[in-house]
């Protein structure tokens, strides 16, 4: 034989100490489950408060639209406005639609506290299990 067979030969581990490694996959998928939950989770929750964020955004830009158009005769109620484009949302407490008409402008705020799909988790650390969004717009009067 040569010597890299022998070589070979002896550096190859043993089955005695193949043995002892049997538990190693389920030690490291132990480890890393978690962190790859967190982060799975963290980009959907992330994504979903973004997403609540545009609708609230949006929202608030269609009551102040709706309240420029026509101020003397206020045919539009800007609060419904604003709540007819956040269905998709839930918001708790219920959202708050605020609008502040002004003599050349009208400012329009929503505020909405998205819960979390995490929320179970949150409030078992102390959290709140809400995220609190606010969005404004302001819009000239035509």
């Amino acid at each position: 034989m040569s010597t890299i067979h022998q070589f070979c030969r002896e550096s190859a581990p043993s089955r005695a100490s193949r043995s002892n490694e049997r538990g190693q996959a389920l030690v490291e998928a132990a480890l890393t489950f978690p962190v790859l939950f967190l982060l799975f989770f963290g980009i959907i929750e992330f994504s979903l408060v973004i997403l609540s964020y545009n609708t609230i955004s949006n929202a608030a830009r269609e009551g102040a639209r709706c309240g420029i158009l026509d101020p003397s005769v206020r045919t539009c109620n800007i609060e419904a406005a604003a709540r007819r484009l956040t269905t998709a949302i839930q918001c708790s407490p219920p959202m708050a639609v605020r609008s502040f008409p002004s003599a050349g402008a009208i400012r329009v705020e929503v505020d909405c506290d998205v819960p979390m799909i995490t929320q179970m988790m949150v409030t078992a650390l102390g959290g709140t299990g809400t995220i609190p969004l606010h969005a404004s717009a302001t819009m000239q009067v035509e």
